[in-house]
């Protein structure tokens, strides 16, 4: 085990400049999301407006479809 933690730290001693490098563009991508509430509210939004699209189109339907048998009768 030692020598498996050994061989581990010698990667992340040599690629210690990359390392550095995901880790800064993790705290771009972090400030970039936290100033920008658009991309977290948005899709959370069009959801509602999709459920709500949805729940009026099925009423929709449901009308329809009890309206009863159509007949070619007007009824005089």
């Amino acid at each position: 085990m030692w020598t498996l933690a050994a061989i581990y730290y010698l990667c992340v001693a040599c690629s210690f400049k990359s390392l550095n490098i995901a880790i800064g563009v993790l705290e771009a991508a972090s400030d970039f999301v936290a100033d920008t509430f658009r991309i977290i509210f948005v899709p959370i939004i069009f959801f509602f407006i999709g459920i709500a699209v949805f729940c009026i189109w099925i009423s929709g339907i449901v009308c329809c479809g009890s309206v009863g048998e159509i007949s070619g009768d007007a009824g005089w």
